[in-house]
């Protein structure tokens, strides 16, 4: 992919979580060149954890994830409104969790866990301030220098439920134990 990965030097001897994840990482930091070691998956939530009525699934979600213990190789990043500057998160890992506000994936409050391949072809190929992760997972193969992750995004409605989220934590958390079911 060629894309920088910002990253901020730690006490780690030289690793460093990348911007955007807060708290532990295990396994998931940045070398000195900024090439990532060690993740398997790496759960990215992403939305406006400002403006709750409408895009707070993914902010929600993170916060609930830096309470638990995550299995080893696994990395939590709080992708706020990071648009296309995203890319660089699915760059290293076997797999990538998008976790975000979903309209219509689903009834309200009830738990949508999709592909990435279904989420890029909601996308009509015109970029601008509504394009989102269709628009993102679309562009994606054709920016990516090395292989691409699996990629399964998992969310709900704007506003759901403590329960729910906790919910959407855990699964995010088992792709890391059996991968095939999350």
């Amino acid at each position: 992919m060629g894309l920088d990965h910002n990253h901020f030097k730690g006490d780690r001897g030289g690793l460093s979580p990348p911007v955007g994840s807060r708290g532990k990482a295990p396994g998931g930091y940045h070398d000195d060149q900024g090439r990532m070691t060690g993740v398997r998956l790496r759960i990215l939530c992403i939305g406006n954890r400002y403006f709750t009525q409408e895009d707070d699934i993914g902010p929600r979600v993170y916060d609930q994830l830096l309470r638990l213990p995550w299995p080893a190789a696994t990395e939590v990043v709080d992708g706020g409104l990071g648009g296309l500057n995203l890319l660089a998160f699915f760059e290293g890992p076997e797999r990538v969790v998008v976790v975000d506000t979903l309209s219509g994936m689903a009834p309200d409050g009830e738990i949508a866990q999709l592909s990435g391949a279904q989420v890029a072809c909601l996308s009509d190929d015109l970029y601008d301030h509504a394009a989102g992760l269709p628009y993102l997972l679309q562009w994606l193969p054709r920016v990516n220098d090395g292989p691409l992750p699996d990629i399964v995004v998992v969310g709900t409605t704007a506003g759901a439920p403590p329960g729910v989220i906790e919910e959407i934590a855990r699964i995010c958390l088992a792709f890391a134990e059996c991968p095939e079911n999350g």
